[in-house]
């Protein structure tokens, strides 16, 4: 594949946030951004691709953005899909949360909808300049939402170019290169392995089936995938082949993606942001850690153990499942034991065993500090399961009190330190 020197093309302006749902993510992305920035639109996430590799971050992961997609009636009663970048009633986490958390669902994150009148002012240029897509030029196509298009299809797709904003067509061209660049490499040939792009509706309510009621409209942040290997056919060809694409998308609550907070400037060069610690902690715990608390004379102290990259660790508290995020770090030890323990199987989840630490604890024997989950199966009497047993052995440690690393929910704000990692 193509290469180019992504380390010149700008600095870490920009960095990704994961969490257990866009808000949460996206919470971080704006403390990040600060008051001049703000979580990365498609038109930013486009805007960098268009100038990095193939290899860079921004192709490699999946990216949900600050842009947003809407499909509701017009004042003439005519159905209409609206692109907003950055802009509109899901620009903020207020409208965001109105808008999936607000419809009927008792309480749980559902489609994503807007009043009618929100609809109406977004048509209007009220929150500024929008892509409007009648929804009968995006019909013209066959499945519009089911066919994996090439370049040139792309380029002529009215609404692909919308949700891809004012650089559709440099990016297009970017992805194309490198697209065909992977087919040549792979299959020896680029003829015949010329998709690219594929555009997708709500999964849940798809426009297909969605016919808007002048009261509400549809509202869906959009997303966009990594660089993905799919195999797939066409409806008017039985051949099947394999190409390098990307998925453009409607975010619906539970789908993955990160979201990157922007503080501007001209290029947008992602910092991995908090999976840094995660993903190189052999070579940056170190530098992560910080001087510990000695321990309090004559208490007892019973850790989990955890084992990484860079070592073996002690858990954080609370330590929850069989595993957990390293505190310190472990000089030394020996095994002293072990035993088995019966827990019950909840919401029959017979992969993951809930393990009660406290009764763990309760059981080590005096002469070890420190205990390791091991291995797990479910046990069932007849048909049914009844419980997990886990084997669980004890330890002997030397642990290094000196040095402590952060729990993840204190480094994945400490912004500076972060962006120091990956320098």
């Amino acid at each position: 594949m193509e290469k180019r020197d992504s380390q010149a093309l700008g600095t870490a302006n920009a960095m990704l946030f994961d969490g257990a749902d866009f808000l949460d993510a996206a919470e971080l992305a704006r403390k990040f951004a600060g008051p001049a920035g703000r979580i990365a639109t498609m038109a930013d996430v486009v805007t960098c691709r268009r100038v990095s590799d193939a290899e860079d971050l921004i192709w490699r992961r999946a990216i949900v953005t600050g842009s947003a997609e809407y499909f509701g009636l017009s004042r003439r009663g005519t159905p209409l899909i609206i692109v907003a970048h950055g802009i509109g009633p899901l620009a903020d986490d207020e409208g965001v949360f109105a808008a999936y958390y607000g419809a009927p669902g008792n309480g749980k994150p559902s489609n994503g909808v807007i009043p009618q009148e929100e609809f109406l002012r977004l048509e209007s240029g009220h929150y500024g300049p929008v892509e409007i897509v009648p929804r009968d030029a995006v019909w013209k196509r066959k499945h519009p939402f089911q066919e994996c298009v090439t370049a040139e299809q792309a380029m002529e797709d009215p609404l692909v170019r919308a949700r891809l904003g004012e650089a559709a067509d440099f990016y297009i061209a970017r992805h194309r290169s490198i697209a065909l660049d992977w087919a040549r490499e792979k299959h020896g040939s680029t003829k015949g392995f010329d998709c690219m792009l594929m555009n997708r509706d709500p999964q849940r309510r798809s426009y297909l089936a969605f016919g808007p009621d002048g009261k509400t409209a549809l509202a869906h942040l959009l997303a966009v995938s990594d660089l993905s290997v799919y195999d797939h056919g066409h409806w008017d060809d039985a051949r099947r082949h394999s190409c390098l694409v990307t998925f453009l998308s409607c975010h619906e609550w539970g789908d993955e993606g990160q979201v990157i907070g922007f503080r501007g400037g001209h290029v947008l060069r992602p910092h991995p942001g908090p999976s840094v610690v995660r993903e190189r902690f052999k070579d940056v715990w170190r530098k992560l850690a910080k001087a510990g608390p000695p321990p309090l004379p004559g208490v007892r102290r019973v850790h989990a153990l955890t084992e990484t990259p860079g070592g073996v660790f002690t858990c954080h508290e609370p330590f929850i499942g069989s595993d957990g995020e390293p505190e310190h770090p472990v000089k030394g030890g020996k095994p002293v034991g072990s035993a088995a323990f019966d827990f019950p199987i909840v919401g029959n989840d017979l992969r993951t065993p809930h393990c009660d630490v406290r009764a763990i604890k309760a059981a080590t024997p005096a002469w070890a500090n420190a205990f390791r989950i091991g291995k797990s199966r479910p046990v069932w009497k007849g048909d049914d399961p009844s419980h997990h047993e886990v084997q669980v052995d004890f330890y002997q440690v030397d642990v290094d009190y000196a040095r402590r690393v952060p729990a993840m929910v204190h480094l994945r704000e400490d912004f500076d330190l972060l962006l120091s990692l990956e320098a």
